[in-house]
């Protein structure tokens, strides 16, 4: 009685078949390049099976903009997506033909080349829910201790 009551409780956090990733940008409260404040950003859940969370590190000089997101929501924004996406970091892929045809004399002010910032760097992740955080494993430490608190109240209640 006893484990299908955790077992029950807990087939909502294992069974998922879609990964759980951040989506914030680092101009936003809570969303630094050392970490995600879970209190402030919920976590996503990716709309495509196999998808993977992203993180995206773009930098200019002492500038650096960090981005987050789930890879299939990224696809049609970013064009310089690396063609490898597997575990890891990998630079940006170089965009040589992006906006060759284009006659603009403000082309400097709307950025068409997409080239303001001078390193890009992509880190992919599939393997845990919130990987595109930092390493700290602080929100699934407390998703599973919150899970077996309840678990345990249930069991409490039903036995009086």
């Amino acid at each position: 009685m006893l484990s299908s009551v955790l077992v029950l409780f807990m087939f909502p956090f294992v069974s998922q078949a879609s990964i759980w990733c951040y989506s914030c940008v680092s101009t936003q409260p809570g969303c630094r390049d050392d970490g995600v404040n879970w209190l402030l950003h919920s976590a996503i859940t990716c709309p495509k099976e196999d998808d993977k969370c992203v993180k995206i590190i773009e930098e200019k000089g002492g500038e650096k903009l960090i981005t987050r997101d789930c890879l299939s929501n990224l696809i049609g924004v970013k064009s310089n997506i690396p063609g490898d996406t597997f575990e890891g970091c990998r630079p940006a892929s170089s965009q040589p033909n992006l906006g060759v045809y284009v006659d603009n004399s403000d082309s400097k002010v709307y950025d068409l080349k997409r080239d303001y910032w001078t390193r890009t760097t992509y880190c992919f992740c599939q393997l845990d829910h919130w990987c595109n955080s930092s390493t700290s494993l602080m929100p699934n430490l407390l998703v599973a201790i919150f899970s077996i608190a309840i678990g345990i109240f249930l069991i409490g209640h039903q036995q009086h």
